[in-house]
């Protein structure tokens, strides 16, 4: 500002009407001055507010990428949460058909037990088939030792054995 008509001028537009009565008292120069040293620090305050502003709009994107980082990552873990649903729910299906199989396979061999301790208890036992038997009879049964069978008789020494008199040598 070379013309201090200039700088008055601008620095009356640029003041308040309150700014206006207290620089009144002044002398023309002496008021340029404020105003001017005025204007500067309004100027640099504007220009830090615009700095700053700056810094947060860029920490918003920042932020705001990340975030779309993390809707990814969540999508990614949900469709991984699914797909483990989907194999626990298989697998928890499966090993329920597994364990209904065991517990009729489980039923079928008590069935056949029952049935067999019937049998046994018919055939061995035949005066007391009246009495149902039970799992613990067959149990009983199973550790007895075999029925001896009659044996046969035995052949007597004599004919095994050959006489002391006439033992023939045969050659090796």
């Amino acid at each position: 500002m070379q013309n201090a008509t200039t700088a008055t001028i601008v620095a009356r537009n640029l003041l308040t009407p309150k700014d206006s009565r207290l620089l009144s008292g002044r002398s023309d120069e002496l008021a340029v001055q404020e105003s001017l040293a005025l204007s500067v620090q309004c100027a640099s305050s504007v220009s830090n507010m615009g700095q700053r502003l700056l810094a947060r709009s860029r920490q918003v994107e920042s932020l705001m990428a990340e975030v779309e980082d993390l809707k990814q990552e969540i999508k990614q873990l949900k469709y991984e949460n699914r797909s483990l649903h989907v194999l626990a729910n298989n697998y928890s299906t499966g090993m329920k058909r597994k364990l209904d199989e065991l517990q009729e396979s489980e039923g079928r061999i008590q069935s056949d037990r029952q049935r067999l301790a019937t049998y046994l208890q018919r055939h061995l036992f035949p005066g007391s088939s009246s009495v149902p038997p039970s799992i613990e009879a067959s149990n009983a049964l199973s550790s007895m030792p075999p029925a001896l069978m009659p044996s046969a008789p035995m052949p007597s020494t004599s004919r095994v054995l050959p006489r002391s008199g006439s033992s023939r040598e045969q050659p090796l």
